[in-house]
């Protein structure tokens, strides 16, 4: 693949004629100001607002996350700032790159629309006829006034707390890797995955002795409870990791395609009681027998009510997945990495139902009177299949 690194830069007049970049670009005794947002981290870092359309955040060939906009003439990206009076100049600086198609192409056209004026001002990047997706790493733009002048600035707000990752073979790296990214930063692409995976998650259970169970959401506590994982440059010492279950008193029992969770009364509140208190110490990732990536419905949508006292979940007897759910802004979220960017806000009562549906999945029969659980779990026990993380 072929990934060039271009540097942007240009002058904007206050009138939006572009000239050629100068030889030295000397602001004299102008007051400037600088306005910017960083992708390379996630949240980015900036002094401007955002607003993003068609567009979403993955790592790209520099190890560092990106805004991708990814569809033809629809992706949009503006930054938004405001100005007290009108610029005298103004320096446009984007560090951007563009990936190549099956024949090393690399066409992802993209416009800026710029006009600065007094009071509020939007700075908007617009896909052309992208053959490629485009990938924007920094923008910064030095604005100079003729006089000292104070500015408002603001910070770049993202729709979702958590970075999507997608980057690994299995769920549960995905699911561990959204949780250390929130924690430590977002870790840089290794191009060997399958050396790094060993290095990083399968290493940290051999420490136990559970290296078997690499792939399942349960064992990711034991990940960053054997201290030898590095993330982002930083020693995963100080995070605490504690698994709970979200069974309920009868074990959910299957019928066909769906999962049939029973209730005590009373018992459906509690569960969501302890979900939330879970939620408040931090994000959690859950075992369920349900992936968007499911045939048959809207993604993390399958969850049904029967009566008040049952709730069908639509499972695969075949499927054991991962799955991270955080709260944020009082709303429960799911971010599933069998769909692409896939986050979702959910009921907490789908988030219950669904993970006491995992308790019954675990006893299916899979052929020959065999289950998952038919020779136990080595250091799980009790159904203790979701993990909360949190630091002190």
């Amino acid at each position: 693949m072929n990934l060039p690194m271009l540097l942007l830069p240009v002058i904007v007049l206050a009138q939006g004629k572009a000239e050629d970049e100068p030889v030295y670009f000397d602001w004299g005794g102008h007051s400037v100001v600088m306005f910017c947002c960083d992708f390379s981290h996630y949240p980015p870092k900036g002094n401007v607002g955002i607003s993003l359309a068609q567009c979403d955040y993955a790592i790209f060939a520099d190890e560092h996350p990106h805004l991708r906009l990814t569809t033809a003439e629809k992706s949009r990206f503006a930054m938004k700032f405001s100005l007290p009076e009108a610029p005298k100049a103004a320096f446009l600086d984007v560090v951007h790159l563009a990936s190549a198609d099956a024949q090393g192409s690399c066409e992802s056209p993209v416009s800026i629309a710029v006009k600065l004026q007094k009071g509020e001002n939007t700075m908007e990047w617009r896909a052309g006829k992208l053959r490629t997706h485009y990938w924007l790493r920094k923008a910064e733009v030095e604005v100079a006034f003729q006089a000292p002048v104070e500015v408002r600035l603001a910070t770049p707000e993202v729709e979702h707390a958590l970075f999507w990752e997608g980057r690994f073979d299995q769920c549960s790296y995905n699911a561990l890797a959204t949780v250390l990214d929130h924690f430590y930063g977002v870790e840089g692409w290794n191009s060997d995955r399958e050396s790094y995976e060993k290095r990083v998650f399968v290493s940290a259970l051999d420490k136990f002795g559970l290296g078997g169970y690499f792939g399942w959401a349960p064992w990711t506590s034991y990940m960053v409870q054997a201290g030898t994982i590095r993330w982002n440059g930083r020693p995963v010492t100080d995070l605490k990791a504690e698994r709970f279950s979200l069974r309920t008193k009868a074990i959910p029992t299957p019928q066909g395609r769906e999962m049939l969770v029973r209730y005590d009364p009373g018992e459906k509140a509690t569960l969501v009681k302890a979900l939330r208190a879970r939620l408040e110490k931090g994000p959690i990732i859950i075992w369920t027998p349900y992936a968007a990536a499911m045939r048959g419905g809207e993604p993390w949508r399958q969850v049904r009510s029967v009566d008040p006292a049952i709730d069908a979940v639509r499972f695969s007897p075949n499927m054991t997945h991962s799955v991270v759910v955080n709260l944020e802004k009082e709303k429960v979220k799911v971010y599933d990495n069998s769909w692409p960017w896939g986050v979702w806000v959910v009921e907490p009562e789908t988030i219950v139902a669904t993970a006491a549906a995992m308790v019954g999945s675990v006893r299916v029969d899979r052929g020959g009177g065999k289950t998952l659980l038919s020779k136990g779990f080595g250091g799980v026990e009790n159904d203790q299949y979701n993990v909360v993380f949190w630091k002190e």
